[in-house]
């Protein structure tokens, strides 16, 4: 029986930081938000000395969000009316410390930038999303194309992404979903709207006045779906930081991606870009990066070569930046293009001659009540590539000799190395784009064969056995996080993962 599809017309609304300030390329697509700066303090100065400097030549400035502390950024706000770009350029000439090795009293400064807007990877293309409905929807699921195209039977005869935890920094996710049920953890967090609320909930209003009511509500649900696709044992962090229209800005990213590294991601997934490339998320990435963290970034869905038209995360070189291919690794429609990219994957399937998605081949993902939907976009493509980093998490170790085993800092370079050696050539196939599409479409099959299998769970030192030094190992790292001791993907080395070790004591 054929599918019934129901379209829905839903913009997917998640798309860049955009602007036209010092650090921005190419053309400006999101505003940046008016009396916004973010700013980051050197070590030797405080928040309140930088404050009341500033204050005397800005009357009625305050720090707006200072949840950021910990790292010394900060949201400052400016009097109603300010020149936004003014009290910046004052800042970059009298504030910001060049040297960073040289203190200095009178720059109390790292960097300065304008707040920009920020979207998610298909919003500004108008990927239109198309409800899934049919009796065996959660079979065809599973067995969509791209699973024989990355070969994930196989890939999971060796690794399934066991201890493995992946962050989606997104519009949230629906925990209740049978794809998602019992592997998405409870300590996520809502940067929008303050509270630990992390449900893909859709509010039924046009909040942005756009005509189109909650184009980006389900966006989460389904790059986690796909996650899990790959990696059905990995844990989901979900991280939000954009709305139910698909709207966050550069803040909300970088706290987003900091909170994903405090709380033991290994893998952060950012389905979402930006034309202005924000140092706090620059910060967030490269603080990520010296921890052995995977960040993995859509390429985004301009169709634009990225030497021009620049997208942020994916253009951070610690960045996993990801395009994508149809089911014939032709790269999309849709999808930017640049020699800074690291892979492609599937992100689109077959588009049928009236232009809409054939239901037989396309990218099924679920939708928040438990229901499936077909998609397109570089945000999908990332989301394997994600799945995919969180297996070979699970095969290659950290580092046991290391306090605590944790990762080494190159652990996220030796991971996508092998992502890289092992994607499969498409070059011939998209003789235009030569070069641009990363090292190849994504082999998720040859990828966890290139790697070594797993360690057994409770041998942290990879000996081959669990016994007293992996027992020592675990009570060393007990209530850490990034540690090769925290066996269930909690994010935290605690007792269940004691219990774990504990039970296969002495194999």
């Amino acid at each position: 029986m054929d599918p019934r599809i129901t379209f829905r017309a839903v913009v997917l609304g998640i798309v860049a930081l955009a602007g036209p300030l010092a650090r921005a390329h190419g053309p400006a697509i999101d505003p940046a938000i008016s009396e916004q700066l973010l700013v980051r303090i050197t070590p030797d100065a405080t928040l309140a000395g930088f404050l009341a400097r500033l204050e005397s030549l800005v009357p009625g400035v305050t720090a707006g969000d200072t949840d950021l502390a910990s790292r010394r950024i900060y949201r400052i706000d400016l009097p109603p009316g300010t020149d936004t770009g003014a009290v910046e350029s004052l800042l970059l000439a009298s504030f910001v410390n060049p040297d960073p090795n040289t203190p200095d009293p009178n720059r109390p400064l790292v960097w300065v930038e304008q707040n920009y807007t920020a979207q998610a990877a298909e919003g500004r293309t108008g990927t239109v999303y198309v409800s899934f409905e049919a009796p065996d929807a959660a079979l065809r699921f599973a067995q969509q194309f791209a699973s024989d195209m990355l070969g994930l039977a196989t890939a999971q005869q060796h690794a399934r992404g066991a201890g493995v935890s992946v962050a989606v920094i997104d519009t949230g996710v629906d925990p209740a979903h049978p794809v998602l049920a019992g592997r998405v953890r409870d300590d996520g967090f809502n940067f929008v709207t303050d509270t630990s609320d992390t449900s893909d909930a859709a509010d039924g209003i046009d909040n942005d006045n756009d005509g189109l009511t909650d184009e980006a509500a389900g966006h989460g649900t389904f790059v986690a779906g796909l996650i899990a696709l790959v990696a059905p044992e990995a844990t989901i962090l979900p991280v939000v930081a954009l709305d139910d229209e698909g709207h966050g800005d550069n803040l909300l990213v970088a706290k987003a991606i900091f909170y994903a590294i405090d709380h033991g991601a290994d893998v952060i997934n950012v389905s979402l870009g930006s034309t202005y490339d924000s140092q706090a998320v620059e910060d967030a990435v490269n603080e990520a990066e010296s921890l052995g963290v995977l960040v993995v970034a859509a390429a985004g869905n301009a169709d634009q070569n990225l030497d021009e038209y620049w997208e942020y995360p994916a253009n951070h070189s610690p960045a996993i930046g990801v395009a994508a291919v149809d089911p014939n690794d032709l790269k999309a429609p849709f999808s930017n293009y640049t020699d800074r990219l690291a892979l492609s994957a599937p992100g689109v399937g077959r588009i049928l001659p009236d232009g809409t998605l054939d239901p037989n081949l396309a990218i099924l993902g679920p939708v928040p009540g438990g229901g499936y939907g077909i998609w397109s976009g570089t945000s999908l493509a990332t989301a394997f590539v994600s799945g995919a980093a969180a297996l070979l998490r699970q095969q290659i170790p950290d580092d046991p000799a290391a306090p605590d085993c944790i990762p080494d800092a190159n652990l996220g370079d030796e991971i996508l190395a092998v992502l890289e050696s092992t994607a499969v050539p498409i070059d011939a196939r998209n003789p235009q784009y030569a070069g641009q599409l990363g090292a190849g479409r994504l082999d998720v099959a040859a990828a966890v064969s290139a790697a070594p299998p797993p360690p057994r769970p409770g041998d942290l030192n990879n000996d081959g056995l669990v016994d007293l030094a992996d027992l020592s190992l675990m009570l060393n790292a007990f209530g850490s996080v990034h540690s090769c001791a925290d066996l269930d993907g909690s994010g935290t080395v605690d007792l269940p993962d004691l219990a774990t070790l504990l039970a296969a004591f002495g194999t």
